[in-house]
């Protein structure tokens, strides 16, 4: 049993001086919170680039398909379904045309995904804006121009700032 300097027992067998203390330091709980914060926004980062990126691979993939359906219109039609800047040509892509110059053996429908459609048989992106087409196209003047305005739904293919625009004519795209 410890006694203090004057010999006296101390209740539960410790000395004043000796005592020791339980538990966390406010200090020490708001250092480990701050710790544990910072650790879950750099996660919760990645995490947001990681779904932007996959958003951006999603439309170029989608473009690309677009794309491929517009080259199957040109080898039964010659040419692409001509249409100054607007949505891309849905009736020409899909639905059978009404009169003569139908090739034998066309393969409509171009295009069969129809998840990216809107209410109003618009190709839309990621975000919900309609792919914009048109051709002849002002940056492939020999082809068409195939583009979404990307995630912030603005047109920034003139800016000379970066841009989140993808495109059929920008390097990458």
């Amino acid at each position: 049993m410890k006694t203090l300097v004057s010999g006296q027992p101390v209740a539960g067998g410790q000395a004043h001086g000796d005592a020791r203390r339980a538990g966390f330091t406010l200090i020490e709980l708001l250092t480990v919170i701050t710790v544990i914060m910072l650790l879950a926004a750099l996660v919760l980062g990645a995490a947001a680039y990681a779904g932007r990126k996959a958003d951006d691979a999603r439309c170029h993939a989608y473009i690309q398909k677009i794309k491929s359906a517009l080259e199957e219109y040109k080898i039964d039609y010659g040419k692409y379904p001509q249409q100054g800047a607007g949505a891309v040509p849905y009736a020409a892509l899909f639905s059978t045309p009404i009169g003569t110059g139908r090739p034998s053996g066309e393969k409509r429908p171009y295009i069969t995904e129809t998840n990216n459609l809107n209410s109003s048989l618009q190709f839309t992106d990621p975000w919900g804006n309609y792919i914009r087409y048109q051709a002849p196209g002002t940056h492939n003047k020999t082809m068409y121009d195939l583009w979404s305005f990307g995630p912030n739904g603005v047109d920034e293919s003139s800016s000379s700032t970066t841009s989140d625009d993808i495109n059929n004519w920008s390097s990458g795209h």
